[in-house]
């Protein structure tokens, strides 16, 4: 009798787990395709070679991401911002940010500069002082905060040159240390420039095909477990059709 009674429950247990699995499959193909879908749209404007010229904030940044840009303004003499945790070779290093100074309208955005090896005992040649040139080229981006923990800043952590060290980007953080309101967009400087290091910034680390491959894997492994689901819906009812079978 007690056996009897724990099947209903058993069963219960068992759709409900196959119902789970098999959303959380689906969900995670949608995703990937979401994701593929958006690493497309970014492809898409970094195949645009031609530059847009900037001398004040766009209403919209979304409008110009990921394209060539030319900034006219000027450098700030304000504190280097250092992106920590940057590897590049095997080696940990920083990703160099200066300030840059729009002409039309004053607003501020960071340029990213490049990379620079953490194991470098002094500030190089060139840390604090971007230049003097009045334009600036580049890829621009907006950097996203991603995975984080803890603090995006720590004051103690500072290298020579008045360079201020950051975990990742946070533009409200970054904006506080740097004493008025950053931009959420920067520019990732053309490898050509004088004041340049050595460029690491890649527009997408992981392609859209990619992507797409993976949500075709998951939907994959969703319709394998349907499969697997229907025909163990159907040997269960097999195995309940018996009984009544030998009964007659």
């Amino acid at each position: 009798m007690r056996g009897n009674l724990n099947r209903p429950a058993a069963a219960t247990a068992a759709y409900v787990l196959f119902f789970a699995a098999l959303a959380l499959l689906l969900s995670l193909g949608n995703w990937q395709w979401r994701r593929g879908a958006e690493k497309a749209a970014i492809e898409t404007q970094l195949e645009r070679n031609h530059y847009i010229t900037l001398d004040r904030a766009p209403p919209d940044w979304n409008a110009v991401a990921w394209r060539r840009v030319r900034l006219e303004g000027a450098w700030l003499t304000g504190p280097v911002f250092l992106l920590a945790n940057r590897i590049h070779r095997g080696r940990p290093g920083y990703e160099v940010f200066s300030p840059f100074q729009l002409a039309g309208d004053r607003a501020t955005l960071l340029v990213n500069r490049g990379w620079l090896d953490a194991s470098d005992s002094a500030a190089p040649a060139g840390w604090q002082d971007a230049g003097a040139d009045a334009a600036v080229s580049g890829r621009l981006y907006l950097p996203q905060k991603g995975f984080t923990l803890g603090a995006a800043h720590s004051p103690a952590a500072q290298r020579p040159g008045g360079a201020e060290v950051f975990q990742y980007f946070d533009a409200a953080a970054w904006s506080e240390v740097f004493g008025s309101a950053l931009q959420p967009a920067a520019v990732a400087l053309d490898a050509g420039h004088p004041r340049a290091f050595e460029r690491i910034w890649r527009g997408a680390a992981v392609t859209s095909m990619r992507h797409f491959g993976y949500a075709v894997q998951w939907w994959g492994l969703a319709a394998t477990l349907l499969v697997f689901g229907v025909i163990w819906r159907g040997r269960a009812a097999r195995r309940r059709r018996e009984p009544s079978l030998h009964r007659r």
